[in-house]
């Protein structure tokens, strides 16, 4: 092709060399444009170099210059006169009449390994020169057809580019080979018959030598979400079955907008594109924050590569699963109560909570979405008819009791945290007496035995910081849990003429009935903040309570976003 402006070849990659070496030989960080383009008229000028993956110069590699609104499919073919070959020093020069949004494409002709540089600017008079790019090996996409194999026949191509692929209708996916690897803007579908054509990825990542699949092209947006737990992540060593993963979402990291208002387009999907089961907890796209629950069937240990998929952005139709599919009794949560703007019991128990209005504690900032603050005084949480039923657990049963706790102020006084009642089982803080061995203020949970009547486990507590703690029974032995760290697995015997009592209903922020042994401490009401309790009908392990905290703590060790 004769290629004709007003800066020669040899001249233009004269100003390649000077680029890089003023970079230290990196290469030039984005397109340069240059006054002084074309020759008829002043046409617009595109120019670059091509390497390979070890920086030598590569000849024989035809580029294209393609309109970014290109249809590749129903489109004519880029004309001859915006395409050009390397030369012996990888450099290419394209002319063209009009000036505005270009696609860079390359392709080695004796390799097949591609790149592509989308959103390239050609004015008029001018001269864009594009950083040095480099060939890799081709990737491929899959898509799943939106309808399946009974969907009419179509194609999906890729926008200012000749990547594309037709569907006769009768497969549920379609595979788009020779992919230049790289970011995607765009993935267009188009149906026969439809009105139009649809959206179905948005910056989709191709990688060399991988096959990328888009599995939900009912959702215009996704996201790779890794579960770390390797001693970079969780630090979890075992594998944990129907773990429920806890994912939060910033406006500093995610477009609200793009989404629902209440966040009912969002999807997850595991291992082999199932759907997962998740609950939003909190969506509020006004603040930029978000917290959902996904249950996921196994999350492996001492694994850095396991992921799920996010997906929003969807068809009208397509939304959340219902609360509660998360936290199955099934799965051992006979009650969950995240503490929000509402006092539902996220299981299918249904154990909603309820409190007098002068006793209702105030919803505010938790650790995970909203939380309820206690005033030490006379706010209190019931579970109505909770007293028999799921939440009346045997004596030496198998269950365990959680909670996020943010304890006010240290005291001489006990607060309890999450009971049964002051004989059956509790959380809560207390205080040792100074006549006792130790002087200090504890987290306790506790068991009450008919025969050896409180059984307590206890560690020392903390004050205006979020602490999650965990007590564990199993049989005759007893476990507690700090921040995910075994803190004690032994117990305190509190003898006294005292009988074990299962008739209280459940109760958060106090006991049912005042305490009167071994001293008159009244009713124990709690002050601080109490966020996410549980009580479940299993007793969990060390690696699932860590699991628990990592993933939960403010800075989750678990979830990282790809």
């Amino acid at each position: 092709m004769t290629r004709r402006g007003h800066i020669g070849k040899s001249s233009r990659l004269m100003m390649y060399l000077v680029c890089m070496a003023a970079l230290g030989m990196s290469f030039c960080s984005g397109p340069t444009t240059v006054e002084g383009g074309g020759t008829r008229g002043g046409n617009p000028v595109v120019i670059g170099s091509i390497v390979d993956t070890d920086g030598k110069a590569l000849s024989a590699v035809v580029v294209s210059l393609i309109a970014s609104d290109f249809n590749p499919v129903t489109g004519a073919s880029p004309e001859v006169s915006l395409t050009d070959t390397t030369d012996s020093l990888g450099t290419f020069e394209i002319e063209t009449e009009d000036s505005g949004q270009f696609t860079v494409e390359a392709v080695g002709l004796h390799s097949g390994a591609r790149s592509i540089h989308f959103n390239v600017e050609a004015i008029a008079d001018s001269t864009v020169e594009l950083p040095v790019d480099t060939l890799r090996d081709p990737g491929a996409i899959s898509l799943v057809v939106p309808g399946g194999s009974d969907s009419a026949p179509g194609y999906v191509y890729v926008p200012g580019s000749s990547i594309s692929a037709t569907f006769s209708g009768t497969h549920d996916t379609i595979r788009i080979d020779s992919v230049p690897a790289g970011i995607l803007p765009e993935l267009h579908y188009v149906g026969e018959g439809s009105d139009g054509e649809s959206i179905v990825s948005i910056t989709l990542s191709v990688e060399s030598g991988e096959t990328t699949l888009v599995v939900a092209p009912q959702w215009r947006y996704s996201r790779r979400i890794v579960l770390n737990t390797s001693s970079s992540g969780a630090g979890v060593e075992n594998s944990i079955a129907d773990f429920p993963v806890l994912i939060r979402l910033y406006n500093t990291d995610f477009d609200f907008s793009q989404a629902a208002d209440d966040g009912s387009d969002c999807m997850f999907t595991g291992t082999g594109n199932s759907r997962l089961r998740h609950e939003i907890e909190r969506w509020d796209a006004v603040a930029g924050k978000a917290e959902i629950w996904v249950m996921v069937d196994t999350v492996f240990g001492d694994n850095s590569t396991q992921s799920i998929m996010m997906y929003w952005g969807a068809l009208e139709g397509e939304g959340t699963l219902v609360s509660g599919s998360v936290f199955r009794t099934d799965n051992g949560f006979q009650g969950v109560w995240h503490l929000g703007e509402q006092l539902a019991d996220a299981t299918e128990n249904d154990f909603d909570g309820e409190s007098p209005d002068t006793a209702t504690p105030q919803v505010a900032e938790g650790v995970i979405g909203n939380c309820r603050l206690f005033d030490g005084v006379d706010d209190f949480i019931t579970m109505p008819n909770t007293a028999e039923g799921k939440l009346d657990l045997p004596e030496d049963g198998i269950y365990t009791v959680y909670a996020w706790v943010l304890l006010d102020t240290l005291d001489v006084a006990s607060h309890c945290i999450v009971s049964k009642g002051y004989e059956q089982y509790y959380l809560r803080s207390t205080y040792i007496e100074p006549s006792m061995t130790l002087s200090k203020p504890l987290w306790e949970f506790v068991e009450f035995s008919e025969t050896d009547k409180w059984q307590a486990s206890n560690s020392a507590a903390t004050v205006k910081e979020w602490s999650l703690l965990v007590g564990v029974r199993q049989g005759n032995r007893q476990r507690l849990y700090c921040n995910g760290v075994l803190v004690d697995s032994t117990m305190d015997t509190w003898r006294n003429e005292v009988s074990r009592n299962t008739a209280n209903n459940l109760m958060i922020g106090r006991f049912a009935r005042p305490v009167t042994v071994p001293i008159i401490e009244g009713y124990c009401h709690f002050r601080g903040g109490i966020d996410e309790v549980r009580i479940i009908s299993a007793a969990r392990t060390a690696d699932w309570v860590r699991l628990c905290y990592m993933n939960q703590r403010a800075d989750n060790r678990l979830v990282e976003f790809k």
